[in-house]
């Protein structure tokens, strides 16, 4: 999950924090298929499966080590985001974001 490159197919956002949880917590998140067609075939596969992989909305000032960020980037994409360490809440202070645990 650390130094890959970006491939939509095999390491997207998604992939990287499954892997990531799975090296640094052992939770086992499932395989969901996100492909370059992601975005026509189901824009929404990120929050249809969020809550089913047992994550929940926080307010930003809960944000913690490990936890995941929900963001559109600026085309408009639904894209994850990890806090590593514990420095993104001073990121987030003024940013209207969701975030998911």
């Amino acid at each position: 999950y650390l130094n890959r490159s970006f491939d939509i197919s095999k390491d997207n956002c998604y992939h990287l924090v499954r892997d990531y949880y799975k090296s640094e917590k052992n939770v086992t998140l499932n395989n969901y298929i996100i492909d370059k067609d992601w975005l026509s075939k189901n824009p929404k596969i990120i929050l249809d499966n969020f809550k089913k992989e047992g994550f929940n909305e926080v307010n930003k000032e809960e944000i913690k080590k490990d936890d995941v960020l929900l963001f559109k980037n600026k085309e408009g994409d639904l894209n994850l985001m990890l806090n590593i360490d514990d420095t993104m809440k001073k990121s987030l202070k003024n940013a209207n974001k969701k975030i998911i645990k």
